[in-house]
């Protein structure tokens, strides 16, 4: 009997170091509030560009790692997609939800820099906790007053007994729809928008 105890504890053992050691794969992706959201009063006038660079210097070739007991990290917890090209999808998707229309001549060009985009799991007694954070540091061209700041997303996840992709996943998406909510409902972010200089980067005659 202590034979198959000790034989079934190596077993758990063997397969939680097994699983810790191979590297998870996730889907992270914007997830928009389930309210729409409200047209600014002109909007429709203002054509914008949205890009992003990844400006990360620590953790760009994971979002998230595993981990073992001790807290101790592992394998890496990859996305499936480019998070920076979700970050410039997000952030249009969302400034085209409040009027402002896109285009490859725009009157503000706005740049994202990702700073952060990792969740980290913080190990407790009995669970851990996936704690995310997506950082965006973001400028404004074309606006009559240079515009900067930065807007850190944030989110936690509890009650997690396995360190795995998809315990991370739903924390960073979270922490991803806090960031950009946080930027695009700043009434600075939108007002350097729309003071943009109606002739920046228009095409001669339009």
């Amino acid at each position: 009997m202590r034979l198959l105890a000790r034989a079934l504890c190596l077993a758990a053992l063997l397969l939680t170091a097994g699983c810790a050691l191979t590297v998870d794969t996730i889907d992270v992706r914007y997830e928009p509030p389930p309210q729409p959201a409200a047209a600014v009063p002109g909007a429709e006038a203002v054509m914008v560009a949205v890009t992003a660079r990844d400006a990360r210097t620590a953790y760009r070739d994971r979002v998230s790692s595993k981990k073992n007991g001790y807290g101790m990290e592992m394998a890496q917890i990859v996305a499936r997609g480019d998070v920076i090209a979700e970050v410039q999808r997000a952030v249009l998707a969302e400034m085209a939800a409040r009027g402002f229309r896109a285009g490859g001549a725009p009157d503000a060009l706005i740049e994202v820099d990702v700073l952060r985009f990792y969740s980290d799991f913080k190990v407790g007694f009995w669970t851990a906790t996936a704690d995310a954070e997506v950082l965006l540091n973001v400028r404004v061209r074309g606006a009559e007053q240079p515009f900067s700041a930065t807007y850190s997303g944030t989110n936690s996840v509890g009650g997690i007994v396995v360190f795995s992709g998809e315990n991370a996943a739903p924390a960073l998406n979270a922490a991803l729809r806090d960031a950009v909510q946080k930027m695009v409902i700043d009434p600075l972010f939108i007002a350097a928008v729309m003071a943009a200089r109606p002739t920046y980067g228009r095409r001669p005659g339009s």
